[in-house]
């Protein structure tokens, strides 16, 4: 059976493959889908909900896939304000509701709600997608750090030579004075990880907490520490010890990192490289949950300041993929 007309709805935060998904088969049922995109102020009860992009930015996503896509003249856009169907389309001769599992909830809602004055509408439920370890896709998951481009398990990846000389520049904005920075720039303690033995010493001795200090014991590849007593670390924080040689990233540094945000610790963490730490931002950007905020140093130049957000992360995928990939025997 296909309708006319069916309305659906949803956040439609991060835009990924489950929700371009999750479009495309609604648009198999009906002619025309009127799409409600919650507004800014009807954004309730999501994790990590100060993440969610404004509505503004979203709708601009969406309305860029419906372009490309050439859906210009079957989908339609409105905010969400509340639990009923947008008052532009109250009067529409709608057919159906198409949901997912995840906006099941609201349709029932709606036709709860609508059932007062009309015929209720049926409710068509969607599958979602899931990812490679079984959980369901979802734009919290995104937002969280749970999910992102994966770096290739079991390799050890090797920088290039063309690499090296891209990888040379900030990865994000240079500050030269980091304490007007930061008395500028308010940080949650929380949402900060610090790449470097130098900058996470500068951290320690202006007293700032984070959560994740990346070191090696070694400043512009001299040994400047000879253990962790070394540092000014409080001495309660929890320890990890990795192996990472110069130029690569290995699967224990990924694992790692992938385990000290999916943990959900409020300690803060020492990941402790024997090796050299300079690589470590790259994954380090694609395991954070977005929102976070990675100081790191620029040999001659400074301390780089990285937002861990969409943009970022597929920025540091995209070198990923050309690092030299060899697998672990």
């Amino acid at each position: 059976m296909k309708f006319q007309l069916c309305v659906a709805g949803g956040t439609f935060d991060h835009l990924h493959v489950g929700h371009k998904a999750f479009i495309t088969n609604a648009l198999s049922y009906t002619q025309k889908l009127l799409l409600g995109v919650t507004s800014d102020g009807f954004v309730w009860e999501k994790v990590a909900k100060e993440e969610i992009q404004p509505y503004k930015t979203r709708r601009s996503t969406l309305e860029k896939l419906i372009k490309e896509k050439g859906w210009q003249d079957r989908i339609e856009i409105a905010p969400i304000h509340s639990n009923s169907i947008p008052k532009i389309w109250e009067d529409l001769p709608i057919e159906a509701i198409i949901a997912s599992e995840n906006t099941l909830p609201g349709a029932e809602s709606i036709r709860s709600i609508r059932k007062k004055y009309a015929k209720p509408l049926p409710i068509i439920v969607l599958p979602l997608l899931t990812t490679s370890d079984g959980k369901l896709l979802s734009s919290t998951r995104i937002r969280t750090g749970e999910i992102s481009q994966n770096i290739p398990a079991g390799h050890i990846l090797y920088i290039t030579q063309d690499l090296r000389q891209k990888l040379s520049l900030p990865f994000g904005t240079l500050v030269g004075d980091l304490a007007s920075w930061l008395k500028n720039n308010p940080i949650d303690p929380e949402k900060v990880a610090t790449v470097g033995d130098a900058i996470s010493d500068t951290f320690n001795l202006l007293g700032i907490s984070r959560k994740l200090s990346v070191v090696d014991l070694h400043i512009a590849r001299k040994e400047a520490f000879h253990s962790l007593r070394d540092h000014n670390f409080i001495g309660n924080e929890i320890v990890y010890i990795v192996d990472n040689p110069a130029g690569t990233i290995t699967p224990a540094l990924a694992s790692t990192l992938e385990h000290v945000f999916r943990a959900n610790s409020k300690d803060h963490i020492i990941v402790q490289i024997r090796g050299e730490e300079d690589l470590s931002v790259l994954p380090l950007i694609l395991c954070a949950p977005i929102g976070f905020t990675i100081f790191y140093g620029q040999p001659g130049n400074g301390i780089v300041v990285t937002h861990v957000n969409q943009d970022n992360k597929k920025k540091a995928y995209g070198f990923i993929r050309k690092f030299q990939a060899k697998r672990v025997l």
